[in-house]
């Protein structure tokens, strides 16, 4: 008897194109593999042969509740093709999206805790490729607008939470053609940008002064005619204060604590905004430590995607 079972078993296990689990890994809290012990989360692994080879995934929560399904090509390094679905940990979904090629391709759709809709995306490329609509978690809606090929194309409307148009603008590829702004009430306000970005007060040039001004080159550096390049990240918040320096490539340890001793210097920056309100911003500041050196600047993306 027990060798009949053994047989069945054998026989089903060997059957073309049935899903069978392969494997199941351990994740901590970063999603870097670790022991089940010290796992945060765990995903079990499946393959089905009836066509094309495709491994299906499952990643749970530590508690067993269900945080992602989705079919790969391959696994380490992982290629996502297909649909994919994450879950809050209380079981509503988070986002719902499709792969192809390890690349967003398809719609996009995000979810409120609440169960609330976020967001409706297109891509195509790994681009925003269609419609992005955007809403409040009461409902209201917020952003109507039109991408091609990741660039704004068509119209851009924006909108206040009592339904009122903030913003009615037109884009060729991601060139303003056409823009009025609103109050909450309907009256024609003076023209401002969907995203400004946060400033420095006096500008760039000002900035450069105060770096300039500021920096205090190493005197070990200074002495042995050391130079490199710090790369600073930070945050600008709501009300133009530094936020969350930190080094992204650095060099001497001399050299990223003297920058990262500037940017916490820095005065109260103008804070960038989103639509007319003001909205938390990252910055990058980067310089080339040279005893003559003047320092480098540029934007970085802003923190909200839009």
């Amino acid at each position: 008897m027990l060798h009949k079972l053994f047989l069945i078993s054998l026989m089903f296990a060997s059957l073309p194109g049935m899903a069978q689990v392969l494997d199941t890994m351990y994740f901590d809290q970063n999603w870097e593999q670790t022991t089940k012990s010290e796992s945060h989360y765990y995903r079990y692994i499946s393959i089905d042969t009836s066509g094309d080879i495709r491994f299906f995934v499952e990643d749970y929560f530590g508690g067993g509740q269900i945080q992602m399904t989705g079919t790969y090509k391959s696994i380490r390094p992982d290629d996502k093709d297909g649909h994919f679905i994450y879950y809050y940990e209380d079981g509503g979904k988070q986002m719902e999206c499709y792969y192809r090629d390890n690349i967003l391709h398809g719609p996009l759709r995000e979810w409120y805790p609440t169960g609330q809709a976020e967001s409706f995306q297109e891509f195509s490329g790994g681009v925003l490729d269609g419609e992005f609509t955007s809403w409040r978690e009461d409902g209201s809606k917020k952003l109507n607008a039109r991408y091609h090929g990741g660039t704004k194309h068509g119209n851009f409307h924006s909108f206040y939470p009592n339904g009122q148009m903030v913003r009615n603008d037109y884009f060729e590829n991601d060139r303003l053609v056409e823009g009025k702004c609103f109050s909450p009430e309907g009256e024609p306000l003076e023209y401002f940008p969907y995203v400004k970005m946060p400033e420095f007060p006096g500008g760039q040039p000002a900035l450069y002064k105060f770096v300039e001004k500021e920096l205090k080159y190493p005197h070990e550096a200074k002495k042995n005619n050391f130079e490199g390049a710090v790369l600073i990240l930070f945050t600008i918040d709501e009300e133009g204060y530094v936020r969350d320096p930190r080094v992204v490539n650095g060099n001497r340890d001399s050299f990223n604590n003297e920058a990262i001793r500037v940017v916490n210097s820095f005065p109260r920056w103008n804070p960038g905004e989103v639509d007319g309100i003001a909205s938390p911003g990252l910055k990058s500041v980067a310089w080339l430590t040279k005893v003559s050196s003047a320092p480098g600047y540029s934007d970085s993306v802003l923190a909200n995607l839009y």
